[in-house]
């Protein structure tokens, strides 16, 4: 296991968010082979993944969110004690992740006849979204215990076999996805099935990949305290992950008051967005072990986040200039209709000039939560949306139409990755220019570390402590 502590940050930053950015690619991926046999089925069924769009980022960002409190947890444990001691938070953080997920599935199936039963969106898209919903609940247990365990190979320091299980499911999806949907001819029911199945192959090898590195160890040692301390860390961390889901749904509803087409071209360029944006999410989460282990040394974060804010930002630039050449190129990928394409590629082009924000936000926002300051990463994610995308969208959308929609969630970037870098100065480096370490996690936070006496967190301990 690497002690981040003695790393570079550059070099630490290089070493996770590598193989972390393949990996974010790697899941990413199985929604761009969905919404490929989608185009296949027709524009209902592309519109169909446009108006499931906010509701599978959400449960994403809601497994992304556990695996990165996971890693703190494990990370932190890793850090101020033996192995042993990061077992009993990595165990509850995947009974955690997996009871919740399957009670996620539960109420979704529930509720997805009577919700359907009053849909008042296009008819042609109500048959569809019955199609996926029936099957695409059930992976969401594995997709949460997936993550939560990915989240533990982070924190041991050994992404690469994370970005290793992540691609193994993308193949695996990328071979059944058009067996299901198209050889057997089970349409978008395929398409979710093909995803539960992948999903449920990449979360038993993880759990093997964690037993061989000894993280797991016999017996289920559930404590109340180590429960409460993960819940208190993962809230505010998927709740931060959920407030742009809850928003790109209201966008949604703005775009597709403009048609069928409208929302099948939302719904491409969103997720061609996700995929060029996974770099900046890779490097946001690569700074969360980091910090976790180096609260004590706050140049060391200074040095790590300024690093990071730069390198998402060009990377913002980078992307955005892309599309000028491949745009093109690659829509084609996902729809033959003329309307689709110049509707995604207008999108791209509008939302894509706020990305080099974007990192910023998403920088300050991994590292706000891993120092202590969780909720003003929450509310830098709220306000993007809810109080400039949405209400700006619906300002702008009923005279310019889409493209007023696109024009707000480009300020919505802009306005928060500013207010996240004033936010990155006065609680990181601030505190590093007068000297001034982090406060250490609150007792309930902290990992229990065996063999201690007791709850003990980072800062508490020497460096040298094992």
């Amino acid at each position: 296991m690497p002690d981040l502590r003695r790393t570079s940050p550059r070099r630490a930053l290089w070493q996770l968010g590598a193989p972390t950015a393949a990996g974010y690619a790697f899941v990413f991926a199985v929604d761009l082979v969905d919404l490929w046999a989608a185009g296949r089925l027709g524009t209902s069924a592309v519109a169909a993944l446009g108006w499931l769009a906010p509701l599978t980022v959400a449960l994403t960002a809601m497994g992304a969110g556990l695996g990165n409190a996971t890693t703190v947890r494990v990370a932190t444990a890793l850090g101020t004690g033996p192995v042993r001691s990061a077992r009993a938070p990595l165990k509850v953080a995947l009974f955690v992740a997996v009871g919740l997920g399957l009670g996620v599935a539960v109420c979704g199936a529930g509720l997805t006849g009577p919700v359907l039963a009053h849909w008042s969106g296009p008819v042609a898209v109500g048959g569809p979204l019955a199609s996926w919903l029936g099957v695409g609940w059930w992976g969401v247990p594995l997709l949460f215990g997936g993550l939560a365990g990915a989240g533990g190979l982070r924190a041991w320091g050994d992404a690469r076999a994370a970005a290793g299980v992540l691609l193994g499911v993308a193949l695996l999806n990328a071979v059944l996805t058009p067996l299901f949907a198209f050889g057997l001819e089970l349409g978008l029911a395929g398409v979710a099935g093909a995803t539960v199945l992948a999903r449920g192959a990449g979360l038993v090898w993880t759990l093997h990949l964690l037993e061989r590195r000894g993280l797991l160890g016999r017996g289920v040692s559930l404590q109340r305290d180590a429960v409460e301390g993960l819940v208190r860390l993962a809230t505010p961390m998927v709740a931060t992950k959920l407030a742009w889901p809850a928003a790109l749904a209201a966008l949604t509803a703005l775009v597709a008051q403009h048609g069928v087409a409208a929302t099948a071209a939302f719904a491409i360029a969103c997720r061609l967005e996700v995929l060029l944006m996974v770099p900046v999410a890779a490097v946001a989460s690569a700074l969360t072990p980091l910090v976790a282990q180096c609260r004590t040394d706050p140049a060391r974060l200074r040095d790590a986040t300024r690093i990071a804010a730069r390198c998402t930002a060009a990377w913002g630039l980078v992307a955005w200039g892309g599309l000028a050449a491949l745009g093109p190129l690659v829509l084609p990928l996902w729809t033959l209709e003329p309307e689709v394409m110049a509707l995604a590629q207008l999108q791209l082009w509008i939302v894509g000039a706020g990305w080099w924000a974007h990192g910023w936000a998403s920088v300050a926002g991994a590292g706000l939560a891993a120092v202590g300051r969780p909720r003003l990463g929450t509310a830098l994610v709220t306000l993007r949306g809810f109080a400039v995308a949405v209400p700006l969208g619906a300002l702008l959308g009923a005279s310019l139409g889409p493209g007023g929609v696109y024009w707000a969630m480009a300020t919505g970037s802009v306005v928060v990755g500013a207010l996240g870098r004033v936010l990155l100065r006065r609680h990181i480096a601030a505190r590093a220019d007068a000297g001034v370490p982090c406060p250490p996690l609150s007792p309930r936070s902290a990992p229990r570390v065996q063999g201690g006496g007791g709850l003990r967190s980072v800062a508490a301990l020497p460096v040298d402590a094992r």
